[in-house]
């Protein structure tokens, strides 16, 4: 399934320990996202969303952050994209 942005919010990036790292991450309003079927969790929450993007981009995000920044497209502007 694909998730489109509704409003532009910044992440915190982690490294590849898993500590937090001074950097962000942008999140674009209007950006398309795929809904990540696998159950890995690289922050260890298995309750969190994960999200990829085409370019090569994931995130990972609550499930109350989810549904406030992000709304499934329709299956029709799923395929025009």
């Amino acid at each position: 399934m694909r998730y489109q942005c509704i409003d532009s919010f910044a992440l915190s990036l982690y490294d590849e320990n898993g500590y937090i790292t001074d950097n962000y991450m942008d999140v674009e309003e209007g950006s398309i996202w795929n809904l990540s079927e696998d159950e890995y969790r690289f922050c260890a929450n298995k309750d969190n969303i994960r999200l990829e993007h085409d370019d090569g981009r994931w995130l990972e995000i609550t499930k109350n952050d989810f549904k406030r920044y992000f709304e499934q497209l329709e299956r029709e502007e799923d395929e025009a994209l």
